[in-house]
């Protein structure tokens, strides 16, 4: 497995503390871009929590530093922000039909343990949240490796491609779904749930009552409370836009700091 890895130049100034990193794998189909958002107190003998947001489809490693104010989460939680690239369309699974897609493979095997690493973060607290693809994505990686991730969150995430076959390029990663309509089931955050058993993790899910998603994101928290996961539902006006998720993401945050055990809570 070729493996290079280049560090930008820091960008610090009054208003943000980010890095960024590109790394190169056989895993994924390009270079990933990953922006690293750091908190602005020096901590240097306690590891600090890390928040991986992933992008929605057609985005890329920018798309939450362009939502929201990354630089004020981290400072205000005290923890590092890393967003990867979702690489337009990977949907940030082990495609069965493409080599260069093996995003989770290469989440857990690469990208994890490189910002571990790198960075001052304590790995027993990894937090994992995105918007659409990137929910869809966030809740996959928890339900495939609870053991490395102890919560995720997901803000109108697509959560059973079965509902929306034929779009998003899911044909690129998952053939086409009159061929394999079960596998965009098995695939999907709710075929996985299915077939899982309830854990300790937590999990938060929020999407707006006028979003496409809507019914699909209700059905997942359904199920998740049959088989008693732990998991809240946030339910409120809006659509699948960037206004909805710039509003919805300091939701995940404090969920998260609730269960952030690296430094004391009182200093927030």
């Amino acid at each position: 497995m070729k493996l290079l890895l280049f560090i930008s130049l820091l960008i610090c100034n009054a208003f943000s503390i980010q890095q960024t990193i590109i790394m190169e794998s056989g895993r994924i189909p390009y270079a990933d871009t990953i922006l690293v958002t750091m908190p602005d107190k020096e901590f240097e003998n306690e590891k600090l929590p890390a928040v991986f947001l992933l992008h929605g489809w057609s985005g890329d490693f920018r798309q939450w530093d362009k939502i929201t104010d990354l630089q004020q989460l981290a400072d205000q939680y005290l923890c590092y922000i890393i967003s990867p690239s979702g690489f337009y369309d990977s949907w940030y699974i082990n495609s069965p039909v493409r080599e260069n897609i093996q995003y989770q493979s290469y989440f857990i095997n690469e990208l994890l343990p490189l910002m571990i690493n790198t960075f001052n973060i304590d790995s027993k607290n990894v937090f994992v949240s995105g918007l659409s693809m990137g929910g869809f994505g966030a809740l996959s990686l928890l339900l495939h490796y609870p053991d490395k991730i102890k919560a995720a969150g997901s803000t109108s995430g697509v959560l059973d491609l079965t509902h929306f076959p034929n779009r998003w390029g899911l044909e690129k990663v998952l053939g086409q779904y009159k061929d394999y309509g079960e596998r965009y089931y098995v695939y999907s955050p709710m075929g996985k749930l299915v077939v899982s058993s309830a854990f300790i993790n937590k999990i938060i899910i929020d999407c707006g009552t006028e979003d496409f998603a809507y019914e699909v994101n209700r059905e997942f928290y359904n199920l998740a409370k049959q088989k008693k996961f732990d998991i809240q539902f946030i339910s409120r006006p809006g659509g699948h836009t960037w206004q909805y998720w710039k509003e919805s993401i300091p939701y995940h945050f404090l969920f998260f700091s609730r269960q952030f055990t690296s430094y004391d809570n009182k200093e927030k």
